[in-house]
């Protein structure tokens, strides 16, 4: 189990590495959306068990609107601020239903396109941004992998006190206060590493950190809770020791708009380019 877990997060990283570095944003953009698809694929099944042919299709139709999105430069800067405001109301919603036994399907659905094509768009516009380096998108990755880092390593020492036991025992406030502190710490380092210098005073820009790693976990939380509805461990298959592709990505999503639109925001001189 252990060489598979192996494999797979090597074959991840291998294949990460290739569509980062070596694809142009337009061929970025269109393999996020395969991944997209799967990952809408997945979310469907665990909205809707066993309608494997509703799931396929859910996928696609979220992937494609999400390509069409960008690819006809539609204003995405709407979307992912509903987005935002929605992933701020999803702690609410999670203690709401963490005592009911499921969700009605189309209420899943409908969430599912909010989770899915707004992190969509966030992460191809991040990839773009500062003449298509992807120094922002590397910024929303390692604030997201310390934010899951430093919880598992605090928690799993500290932790006492759990966070939402009834959707993921193993989360502890501990856990994420330590996660934050890493991501702070992220934040901070980047003041002196980051190309050109991070875009907005020191103090914002360490509350921007801290915030997206913080909605990382919300983002996380959510996608478990629908797995205890489904009732399954994992939201898919599709990685050898690891599940779903839907596992990987779900603090992601939820960061990526959070991340985009409060960097557009509290940039004082070049918002617009950014956007």
């Amino acid at each position: 189990m252990l060489k598979t877990r192996v494999y797979t997060a090597l074959a991840m990283l291998a294949a990460f590495i290739l569509v980062f570095f070596f694809l142009p944003v337009p061929w970025f953009a269109a393999a996020l959306a395969l991944a997209v698809a799967a990952c809408g694929w997945e979310w469907a099944r665990l909205c809707l068990p066993g309608r494997h042919v509703v799931a396929v299709f859910y996928g696609l139709v979220l992937a494609l609107a999400g390509a069409l999105m960008t690819w006809g430069e539609a204003p995405s800067a709407p979307l992912l601020t509903l987005a935002v405001v929605l992933w701020c109301l999803a702690p609410l919603l999670m203690r709401a239903w963490s005592a009911r036994r499921d969700v009605p399907a189309a209420t899943g659905l409908v969430l599912g396109f909010f989770v899915l094509v707004p992190g969509y768009l966030a992460l191809v516009a991040l990839r773009g941004w500062a003449e298509a380096r992807g120094d922002y998108l590397w910024m929303l990755l390692l604030l997201v992998w310390a934010a899951d880092i430093g919880a598992y390593a605090v928690g799993r020492r500290f932790g006492r006190n759990r966070l939402a036991p009834r959707i993921s025992p193993g989360k502890t406030w501990e856990g994420v206060a330590g996660g934050l502190a890493c991501a702070a710490a992220v934040g901070l380092s980047a003041v002196w590493w980051f190309p050109g210098g991070v875009p907005m005073a020191v103090l914002p820009w360490i509350g921007v950190c801290v915030v997206t790693a913080l909605l990382s976990v919300v983002g996380d939380l959510t996608e478990s809770l629908f797995k205890r509805m489904a009732g399954v461990k994992d939201s898919g298959q599709l990685l050898p020791g690891h599940g779903g592709l839907l596992d990987r990505f779900d603090g992601i999503l939820a960061a990526a708009p959070v991340f985009a639109v409060l960097v557009w925001i509290l940039q004082s001189t070049t918002a617009e380019s950014l956007w």
